[in-house]
């Protein structure tokens, strides 16, 4: 299969083909996001403003009490498959299939697990399943790793304010403390340009510097290591579950162009009207189990814009892994 190397990419013109979701990288807070062909995410939104919300967590949670600053208890679940905290980034103009495809930027759970995204090779066509690292650290650096939320005012209502900029994703924070969900959205966060440009005069003082205090916590996490005292041993993660994103595709969309598919047959079935409408065309099904042991050689084969053969037709198919906490 032809492979043409890019540092930037955005693929559109082409009915039916998946655009191409790039690396993520935290410490920058850069956006991601598609041109030609691309529909709306399901958040996000040019001046939106953040939100925080709080929700009762359901189910019997194990937690763990731990000190906090100023005397204050960090009450957060300590299953081996719970999750403490998760920052994500969603919204933007982005093709529907990178949507629900993109992958928490950091995911941490009760047990000291913590995912990222693993590094991605940027060429074009990507590989078809992108995949996290995961690394472990102690309860100790947990409690900093709160605390600097706490810090960072990300655990109580702070105003974020609004930036003129479209098309910019939310940046989320979701702590599950105390037996309760809490997030914290900020749009365009890490967008702000410097002062003096016309553009940040919109917002106070106090805004300004509760986006800083966000975006220089987001760092901090891309350097956990920090917060462990030593360097941590990343591993690849091999998930349990993967969510397959279905759509009917026409080998003739790619007559002329540069960078042709490759064909795969389809090993689990017959792919027609198999899964669950999550947008018009487009359906979703979970692969575990002896099905995905079945199906893993062949996503090494596989690229973003595959066609899968079924049947008697062609599909695309958009994968993500699930986490711990996402498993079906």
């Amino acid at each position: 299969m032809s492979e043409v190397h890019l540092t930037n990419v955005s693929h559109s013109g082409q009915p039916g083909v998946f655009a191409i979701a790039l690396t993520l990288t935290l410490a920058a807070a850069l956006a991601l996001w598609g041109c030609g062909g691309a529909a709306d995410a399901p958040t996000g939104g040019s001046g939106e403003n953040a939100t925080t919300s709080t929700s009762s967590t359901a189910g019997d949670a194990t937690s763990s009490t731990s000190p906090g600053a100023d005397g204050q208890a960090f009450d957060f679940p300590s299953g081996e498959d719970e999750l403490v905290l998760r920052v994500e980034q969603e919204g933007g103009f982005l093709p529907i299939e990178v949507a629900l495809t993109e992958l928490p930027l950091f995911s941490l759970y009760g047990g000291g697990r913590i995912f990222q995204p693993a590094p991605t090779i940027a060429i074009f066509p990507s590989p078809a399943l992108r995949g996290y690292q995961v690394a472990e650290i102690n309860r100790e650096a947990i409690e900093r790793i709160l605390r600097g939320a706490e810090e960072a005012g990300l655990l109580e209502q702070r105003g974020y304010g609004t930036l003129p900029v479209a098309d910019a994703p939310n940046t989320t924070f979701i702590f599950h403390l105390g037996g309760e969900e809490t997030r914290t959205s900020i749009y365009a966060l890490g967008f702000e340009p410097p002062l003096g440009d016309g553009v940040q005069e919109g917002l106070t003082p106090e805004q300004r510097k509760a986006r800083e205090d966000a975006q220089q916590y987001l760092q901090s996490l891309m350097n956990v290591s920090a917060h462990e005292g030593e360097e941590l041993a990343w591993e690849s993660y091999e998930p349990a579950e993967v969510a397959a994103y279905v759509r009917e595709a026409d080998p003739a969309a790619y007559e002329g162009a540069e960078v042709q598919p490759n064909r795969l047959e389809w090993p689990l079935g017959d792919l027609a009207g198999v899964g669950e409408e999550t947008a018009p065309g487009l359906r979703r099904l979970v692969v575990s189990g002896e099905e995905l042991t079945q199906l893993r050689p062949l996503l090494q084969e596989a690229s973003a814009i595959t066609l899968w053969e079924s049947g008697s037709e062609f599909y695309q198919i958009a994968f993500r892994p699930l986490l711990p906490d996402e498993n079906e």
